[in-house]
């Protein structure tokens, strides 16, 4: 039996252990060809932690990029949910600094990279304050009618809101309510205009972005004055009497609904006279009396200027024809007539 000599030993090692790396790198060869190394990128939101109550992050919406290598059948199967993305937000302050995130995943055995690893975070305090609430209206109440005066409850709410967001808030207003055509007193809800990410409490108990207020609307007709002159009236003269008066008008004062009054033919609805009834020839101061064919006129009637009126009764005067003389006496100037005073 032949001995192999140390230099065959070490020869025979040495192709084993050839044959060994060939057979690896073969291996290796085949599997990279049948699975090859890939890339893939996904990209993750992240989420913010251990923020004190009371503050909010106003640039919330911010992702990291995620690189993993592996082979393709294992990473083409990943998906962003795989990943968890946190910004510890325990020490943060209001104002804008940056925050380390920090990203793993329970279900990612490839190697993984993510950018960035730093991200900037700007912080806000949330605040509440009161502030008075302005009622807004459009239109107009309708015709001879006035908005007399409104009331809202409640007249001032709690408004929240982060403080870049209400700090120049000094006042709200309503939605504007349509007054068209109103005739009467309306109760009715009003809608808060609220600036976005602003909400609002008033008649509940919950803050709101579209909070309601209760609006009352107070409508009354428009009072008109009209001033106004009418002949004055004798009634009731006896027979055989004619009448002077020292004023033949009077002068009145009426106020009331401006509709009522537009539709009325005013002075075709009161009589103003004086009664002479069983007065004989004479002077007389006699209170001027008004006859009203129209109630709603009647109660606009406020004054009535002058309230006396000076009447003289005398015998009516009367005018006889020319005529001939009798029992051939001269006959009468045709150049004049006679005058006699009635009985």
């Amino acid at each position: 039996m032949t001995t192999k000599t140390n230099s065959q030993k070490h020869n025979d090692t040495m192709l084993k252990v050839i044959a060994l790396v060939c057979a690896v790198l073969l291996w290796c060869y085949a599997e990279v060809q049948e699975n090859p190394s890939k890339e893939r990128q996904l990209t993750v939101p992240v989420q913010y932690v251990n923020l004190a109550s009371g503050y909010v992050v106003e640039n919330a919406n911010q992702v990291v990029q995620i690189t993993v290598k592996g082979n393709e059948t294992d990473i083409m199967s990943l998906r962003s949910d795989d990943f968890t993305a946190v910004v510890d937000l325990s020490n943060a302050a209001v104002g804008n600094a940056e925050y380390p995130v920090q990203v793993s995943s329970a279900a990612v055995s490839e190697r993984f990279t993510y950018l960035p690893d730093k991200l900037a975070v700007s912080i806000d305090q949330i605040l509440q304050k009161e502030v008075p609430v302005h009622l807004r209206t459009n239109g107009a109440v309708a015709e001879y009618y006035e908005l007399q005066h409104t009331d809202i409850q409640p007249d001032t709410v709690v408004i929240q809101g982060k403080s870049s967001l209400i700090a120049d808030i000094s006042a709200v207003e309503t939605v504007p309510i349509d007054i068209s055509g109103i005739t009467s007193d309306k109760e009715l809800i009003g809608i808060l205009q609220l600036p976005e990410g602003v909400t609002a409490q008033t008649l509940d108990t919950e803050f709101r972005a579209d909070a309601e207020i209760a609006v009352y609307l107070y409508v009354q007709p428009i009072q008109s004055q009209q001033k106004l002159e009418a002949i004055i009236g004798v009634r009731n003269v006896q027979e055989g009497l004619d009448f002077v008066l020292d004023t033949e008008k009077v002068s009145l004062t009426l106020k009331g609904d401006a509709e009522l009054l537009a539709q009325q033919p005013i002075l075709d609805q009161l009589l103003f006279y004086v009664d002479c009834n069983h007065l004989a020839a004479g002077t007389y101061t006699l209170p001027i009396q008004v006859e009203a064919l129209n109630e709603t006129v009647h109660e606009a009637l406020q004054e009535v200027s002058p309230q006396t009126v000076t009447v003289t009764l005398q015998a009516e005067v009367m005018i006889l024809p020319n005529r001939e003389p009798e029992n051939g006496n001269e006959a009468i100037n045709s150049d004049s007539d006679k005058t006699i005073d009635a009985e």
